[in-house]
């Protein structure tokens, strides 16, 4: 189809980039970037770039590209459902190691990862209540979080919302989406 081969037209000089690349973490940089583009497109293409971006990490041992490899992890068990790998992977990586940029996609991931789960909790008769509120709990300060980093961001505006309409307050939640969608106040203004 057309909408096929546009896609491949679009990701054709990250292939080049990729078969070019003269180091690891040239070749780290090229997967996260097919990486990305795959991710709505093909899970399996996902899963070999994410694999392929734990090895290139490994080799140039470069702490931040071992650390966003795993926070693409958290996002990856998402998608395959695979929860608790993922719950884990998020729960075991430290902050405090990660550069800004990485700590921004943790919190993004982990609270994606979290949301899906707490969502379960809510509509899954085998869980119990405070399985449902441990996941809001961690939701909640994932995004906040990530909110105090990227204040005036859209996608922390995203976040405010989310966090408002996941604790009923639906009002001002609708208020923040229209005022974005509008663009009448900026991200990060919106109360």
């Amino acid at each position: 189809t057309e909408a096929r081969r546009s896609f491949i037209r679009s990701i054709s000089p990250l292939y080049m980039e990729y078969e070019a690349a003269g180091s690891d973490s040239s070749r780290f940089n090229a997967c996260y970037a097919l990486e990305n583009a795959y991710m709505h497109y093909s899970i399996d293409s996902v899963m070999k770039y994410t694999e392929l971006m734990g090895i290139y990490a490994n080799n140039d041992r470069q702490k931040q590209h071992l650390l966003l490899t795993e926070c693409q992890k958290i996002i990856l068990s998402r998608i395959t459902r695979n929860y608790t790998e993922g719950a884990e992977v998020a729960l075991s990586l430290k902050t405090e190691e990660m550069a800004d940029s990485v700590k921004l996609k943790y919190y993004l991931n982990a609270s994606n990862l979290f949301y899906s789960m707490m969502i379960r909790a809510r509509s899954n008769g085998r869980y119990l209540n405070h399985d449902y509120e441990y996941y809001r709990d961690i939701v909640s300060e994932m995004r906040l979080r990530f909110i105090e980093m990227q204040p005036g961001s859209e996608e922390a505006a995203y976040m405010r919302y989310f966090e408002l309409r996941d604790n009923d307050k639906y009002d001002e939640a609708l208020r923040i989406l229209d005022s974005i969608k509008a663009g009448i106040v900026t991200p990060g203004q919106e109360e």
